[in-house]
């Protein structure tokens, strides 16, 4: 007895089209981003008292409870020079200040931009598919071809 012989033949075609479609959004404004727009840095104002004091200070060092003496021309020409240093020094300090005060500005425009600025977004998408197969099956052999195979080996026995 010979065994069945089966052929399968199987064949799929697959086909996916999807689209995305992409929009700006934009962000709202909010009490917080009105706020950190509106705030304004400062120069410290503890700069102007500091210097302030130390011309205090300078003019106060001339007094001399213990009867020290210093002509007016030497005294005057050391408050000069001592009010020109403290004034070079006040000036650098209130530039040091500014120049930290627009970086800070500056800091705070640039994260309030990245906080406020319009974000591209998915708005919609769509997509189509189609799939298609076919598969065949056939089978040789078995009981009903030895059957037809030995009705056909047995035809001439009869004739």
């Amino acid at each position: 007895m010979t065994k069945p012989k089966t052929k399968t033949t199987q064949s799929q075609n697959t086909n996916y089209q999807n689209t995305a479609q992409y929009g700006w959004q934009e962000t709202p404004d909010t009490a917080d981003t009105e706020a950190l727009r509106n705030w304004k840095p400062q120069i410290d104002p503890g700069l102007s008292s500091q210097y302030g004091r130390a011309r205090n200070d300078l003019k106060k060092s001339f007094i001399n409870p213990l009867g020290g003496y210093a002509n007016a021309q030497v005294r005057d020409a050391q408050m000069r020079t001592g009010n020109e240093r403290l004034n070079e020094q006040e000036a650098q300090a209130m530039r040091g200040g500014a120049y930290d005060a627009n970086q800070q500005r500056y800091g705070q425009l640039a994260g309030l931009a990245a906080l406020t600025a319009p974000r591209l977004t998915q708005t919609g998408s769509s997509g189509s598919g189609t799939n298609t197969g076919t598969s065949t099956t056939g089978q040789t052999g078995g009981l009903g071809g030895q059957l037809l195979e030995g009705g056909l080996n047995a035809l001439p026995m009869l004739l």
